[in-house]
């Protein structure tokens, strides 16, 4: 029982490293054209009727998507969860007050919420990093009300070199001198990132990390109670999945 203690001890050490590299570095991915592209997605799979709406991120990181919705979704509450500190001060620091709450929390542990809170739950690459996927869409369809929205995004192919042969390529297409100024600024942190998803990788074959096929997670969407209504696998380069699923009308 002892070497499994220290197993688990370890392995969360790890994960709580590689959330630190990434806390200092991840504001870099907006660099990424590729992760501007992703954005974008995520944008276009919310609700466009202009109706106010309650909307959690799940794991809200430095608050990229956030800033998005507050800059184009007006009279929207907003709700930012994410266990790392340094994000969140990072969010907080970038982000208005108005209509926004932000709170430290651990996915992984029940999220502190009453049933039916949610119009919409976004959780954009996060999932694959939880312990348990299938029981954080469960917490995902408890807090939705009914007809709410998740928007998920989650990876199935770690392959960090496709997103920078994506992004180079782009730079190449556009002739966009700018982009390759701002991409050549943020190498050392691009690169940090780059690493971290190479650890990341290396220890996906250990489900340590949820890499899922597309078939998997929305299978996984499904047995958590909701029915799909979009999905496509070419997101972020071509390495991730995006669903959007509704939690269906009480009868």
């Amino acid at each position: 029982m002892a070497i499994y203690a220290w197993f688990f001890q370890k392995e969360d050490e790890m994960k709580n490293t590689l959330w630190d590299i990434y806390a200092r570095c991840y504001e870099s991915l907006e660099v990424f054209l590729p992760y501007q592209q992703l954005m974008e997605d995520v944008m276009h799979a919310l609700p466009n009727d202009y109706e106010p709406r309650v909307l959690l991120d799940a794991a809200c990181g430095t608050g990229q998507l956030l800033k998005r919705l507050q800059g184009r979704l007006w009279g929207w509450k907003l709700v930012g969860l994410d266990r790392s500190l340094p994000m969140l001060k990072v969010a907080q620091q970038k982000l208005s007050e108005s209509g926004l709450v932000l709170k430290h929390m651990d996915l992984n542990e029940e999220i502190p919420y009453d049933n039916d809170t949610f119009d919409v739950v976004t959780c954009i690459n996060a999932l694959y990093a939880l312990e348990s996927p299938e029981e954080t869409l469960r917490e995902f369809a408890r807090i939705l009300k009914p007809g709410g929205l998740l928007i998920l995004v989650n990876p199935y192919l770690p392959r960090g070199t496709w997103i920078w042969a994506n992004h180079i390529s782009q730079i190449i297409s556009r002739r966009s001198w700018r982009d390759a100024a701002q991409t050549a600024l943020h190498m050392p942190k691009l690169l940090a990132i780059s690493t971290v998803n190479k650890i990341i990788a290396r220890h996906a074959k250990d489900k340590v990390f949820h890499f899922l096929p597309p078939i998997h997670l929305c299978s996984l969407v499904r047995k958590a109670g909701f029915e799909i209504e979009l999905e496509t696998h070419h997101n972020y380069a071509g390495t991730c999945c995006l669903v959007r699923a509704h939690k269906p009308l009480e009868e």
